[in-house]
């Protein structure tokens, strides 16, 4: 017959002075690990540059497409305003022109411009690895970045356009605004002078092609004259005053 037997395991008892004694053996993992979060999050909050925002409006002129005035109704004149408004939009966020102000304000060269490119993390490595050699960027690259700060927006119901521009420095998002609308005048004031040489030349060449017509007809109008004895004199014609 077996008895059957019960075991009682105690289990060991952790006191408060091995706890202590395990918090001292490790308390150097414990302070790393709390101090490294925090001295990186320092380094971030430290090495944050304030953004400053810049902002320009320009007001596009209102488009008279019809020929005559008052023949357009009131739903067209507006829906035409919109399209223009959009145009003129598209054109300030074009290549062209960003090109003009990252040339005219040297953006390649531009300290403040190239930081925008790194990010804090970047910064944290550099700092660590000790290379200071600045960085080299793309035409393209640039024009990129310069675009992701550049912001135009049409205000509704108004043929207003917004331009915004963000930097870390002031003086550079004020100048970027002001250069772009300046070079956004300059090329609409070019293609003003283009169209109006353009309709020089055009009537230039009618009065030309009128003045042909007209010795053509004068010319016509003589051999008419010789061919049928009609003789000028004194202002009218001889068979005019042999009829009087």
């Amino acid at each position: 017959m077996n008895d059957s037997m019960n075991y009682n395991i105690e289990e060991p008892e952790v006191g408060l002075v091995q706890i202590l004694q395990i918090i001292n053996r490790s308390k150097w993992k414990i302070l790393l690990y709390t101090l490294i979060p925090t001295i990186l999050t320092f380094l971030l909050v430290s090495m944050s540059e304030p953004l400053y925002d810049a902002s320009g409006s320009v007001l596009i002129e209102p488009q008279f497409d019809s020929l005559i005035a008052g023949t357009e109704s009131p739903r067209a004149s507006a829906r035409g305003d919109e399209y223009a408004v959009r145009s003129q939009a598209e054109i300030l966020r074009s290549r062209s022109l960003s090109e003009q102000v990252i040339s005219k304000l040297d953006l390649a060269n531009n300290e403040v411009f190239l930081s925008s490119f790194e990010g804090k993390f970047d910064s944290l490595k550099s700092i660590f690895s000790g290379s200071t050699k600045p960085a080299t960027y793309t035409d393209e690259e640039i024009f990129q970045q310069f675009s992701d700060n550049l912001g135009v927006l049409t205000v509704d119901g108004t043929r207003v356009i917004k331009i915004q521009y963000r930097s870390a420095s002031s003086e550079l998002a004020a100048d970027a605004v002001n250069t772009l609308i300046e070079a956004y005048l300059g090329s609409q004031l070019d293609n003003k002078f283009e169209s109006i040489d353009s309709a020089s030349s055009w009537l230039n060449e009618r009065v030309e092609q009128l003045t042909s017509q007209v010795s053509e007809a004068e010319q016509k109008i003589e051999e008419f004259r010789a061919k049928h004895g009609l003789i000028e004199a004194n202002g009218s014609t001889i068979l005019n005053q042999e009829i009087a």
